[in-house]
């Protein structure tokens, strides 16, 4: 009979125990607080054209990657 007691009293215990919440957590409900603008991106920023082309002539790119002094 005695331990239904005790566990109420530790389950009671218990719930004092937390922090309160921190300036942080209270940020949100601040009508005043600070907003950062947002800039607009454009979608396609940044993108490179990877469209196929026509193969270089191969002599020009075994002259630019060949070892130098071969000759």
């Amino acid at each position: 009979m005695k331990l239904p007691i005790v566990v109420a009293v530790a389950a009671m215990l218990s719930a004092c125990t937390a922090e309160p919440p921190g300036p942080s957590a209270l940020a949100v409900a601040d009508p005043f607080a600070p907003i950062p603008a947002v800039a607009a991106v454009p979608v396609m920023a940044g993108t490179v054209d990877h469209r196929p082309v026509d193969p270089r002539p191969w002599a020009d790119v075994n002259e630019r990657v060949a070892p130098g002094g071969a000759e």
